[in-house]
């Protein structure tokens, strides 16, 4: 074979446009590999920016200080709960007993 311009038969026509048709089918896929390496690139970036950790603090220390303040408040509001029901406890018990004293000593008043 002595090249595309000096084709002699049929079977070397054949083999020439496979190789054409195989060449321009590498440098198509090269074309598109490029261009998607590029999209991927850009889409990379602009997730890597948007993960990139800028704050003066890590997120996990933030959550964790987040979750001890909760934990503070639950136990203040278990405290205060428990104040406050044994100040209802107190109130109940002394209206009772200030019913009990009016009952004796005023009985004719509803």
């Amino acid at each position: 074979m002595a090249g595309p311009s000096n084709i002699d038969s049929w079977f070397e026509f054949i083999v020439w446009s496979i190789i054409a048709v195989a060449a321009l089918a590498g440098a198509v896929q090269s074309w598109r590999g490029r261009r998607e390496h590029r999209k991927q690139s850009a889409t990379i970036e602009e997730v890597r920016e948007q993960v990139s950790n800028t704050h003066d603090t890590n997120l996990r220390d933030d959550i964790d200080r987040l979750i001890d303040a909760v934990d503070r408040i639950d136990s203040k509001q278990d405290a205060h709960g428990t104040t406050l029901s044994k100040f209802m406890r107190e109130m109940y018990a002394a209206t009772a007993r200030q019913d009990r004293i009016a009952a004796k000593y005023h009985p004719e008043e509803p």
